[in-house]
């Protein structure tokens, strides 16, 4: 998303195979400073070569940024993990059954089960109490509908979070949001809750009809069960490739 919106010269191509990648993980982009993997990594390296979604905002306006980042580690991100790779019926009956039905033999029989376990152990470290998981649960969403609450009082009428171009907080927000609207989960609180903040629902219907007219959100938001990747002569994303100089 963040590629889309900076404006960088890739070409996103689909992988379901973590094989394919010098990393052995999906998404990566491999450049001259290596194979990035991380979100932070890439949009430096990205920032770096004059690519960047931040370059109109003031500094006040690049703190804010840093701070809905926060926000959104803290309070957005761990729910939606839950939702997505650690409920029960979520997971086994839509999250497992999708990645299954897309991956290649081996990859299908550990990635999905790798996730799950690795997202369980994060969520099980920000509790003490485990044993009460209804509680657990409810907390997750009240701090995950907190958050969505403050994004849309912070979106307010506008474009964008930052005026009328996106930011690198859009480009954070935008695959999450697209998927608790577009993916039907077995526990929808969150979902719901969503859908009553109109702004947010608006905002992201318009982002994708607006970068991915062609329906490509689906790639950009969740891949196609590896994770996508960008190349062109130098630069290439676990099966993405780079065409700028």
């Amino acid at each position: 998303m963040y590629v889309k919106f900076s404006g960088a010269p890739v070409t996103i191509v689909k992988s379901v195979d973590p094989a394919s990648s010098p990393s052995r993980t999906l998404p990566v982009l491999t450049c001259s400073a290596g194979n990035l993997c991380k979100f932070n990594e890439i949009t430096a390296y990205l920032r770096k070569e004059n690519y960047s979604c931040d370059h109109e905002l003031s500094r006040r306006q690049c703190s804010d940024v840093l701070a809905y980042e926060q926000l959104v580690l803290e309070k957005l991100y761990p729910t939606f993990l839950y939702l997505w790779w650690v409920e029960p019926r979520s997971y086994h009956d839509v999250i497992h059954k999708w990645y299954y039905s897309r991956m290649r033999f081996p990859y299908k029989m550990w990635v999905p089960s790798n996730k799950h376990n690795t997202y369980k152990a994060f969520i099980e470290s920000l509790f003490d109490d485990l044993d009460d998981e209804v509680a657990v649960e409810t907390e997750l969403l009240r701090r995950g509908q907190e958050c969505l609450t403050m994004l849309s009082v912070r979106l307010g009428d506008k474009s964008f979070f930052f005026g009328s171009s996106p930011s690198t907080l859009d480009a954070i927000l935008t695959p999450y949001l697209a998927l608790l609207l577009k993916v039907e989960l077995k526990v929808p609180a969150l979902q719901n809750h969503l859908r009553l903040c109109p702004n947010l629902t608006s905002y992201v219907t318009r982002v994708l009809n607006t970068c991915f007219a062609s329906g490509g959100w689906r790639e950009a938001c969740w891949g196609d069960g590896g994770g996508v990747g960008v190349s062109s002569g130098r630069w290439r994303c676990g099966c993405v490739k780079w065409e700028g100089e």
